[in-house]
């Protein structure tokens, strides 16, 4: 009778055991289940950031790179510039729409130009130019007028990229540190 009673209490505390580790993973999936809500509504919210991030427009660069596109006053004079957003509902490549005019000689090679180096970057979708007379002040200098509209594809700034001892610097280990602090004094014409 010993017997069949130790066996009863050795299954019991087997059972009693099991039940006590069933417990303790039932609070860890309660536990894991909300992280993983967690997780989920963050991931959601870095996905709508980066949707936004994404139809960002850094319009200082786009002046800048416009102004680029100016280089002889002589020929080519911008005189009016705008843009603007495109609707948050509209989806598709193209985030924003910009618009210049500007005036130049009876040639339009220098228009052609601008609108040539906008479409080999490759962000802009370029709208045919509109040609006019020049009613402007300075009609005697600059006879023609011409309008450019184009569409901008989202994530227009350039990323900064690292360049000479900023790229060497961001590599990990002492090993590539080392061969790079070796390759910038062979540049040199040092041992």
């Amino acid at each position: 009778m010993c017997r069949r009673d130790c066996l009863i209490s050795f299954c019991y505390a087997q059972l009693s055991a099991q039940e006590d580790e069933l417990d303790a993973l039932a609070v860890q999936r309660t536990e894991l289940d909300r992280q993983l809500a967690q997780k989920e509504e963050e991931a959601k919210r870095n996905n709508a950031l980066d949707e936004w991030l994404g139809a960002e427009v850094v319009w200082i660069e786009e002046l800048r790179g416009l102004s680029e596109q100016f280089p002889d006053t002589k020929t080519i004079e911008l005189t009016q510039w705008s843009g603007n957003r495109l609707s948050q509902n509209a989806k598709g490549k193209y985030v924003a729409r910009l618009s210049f005019k500007g005036v130049t000689y009876d040639d339009f090679q220098p228009v052609d130009k601008v609108i040539e180096s906008m479409l080999e970057k490759g962000r802009f979708r370029v709208e045919p130019k509109v040609l006019s007379r020049n009613t402007g002040a300075d009609r005697a200098r600059f006879p023609q007028q011409f309008t450019i509209t184009a569409d901008i594809a989202g994530a227009s700034s350039p990323k900064p990229t690292k360049t000479g001892r900023d790229a060497r610097s961001s590599k990990s280990g002492p090993a590539e540190t080392a061969a790079a602090s070796k390759q910038s004094g062979s540049e040199r014409g040092q041992p």
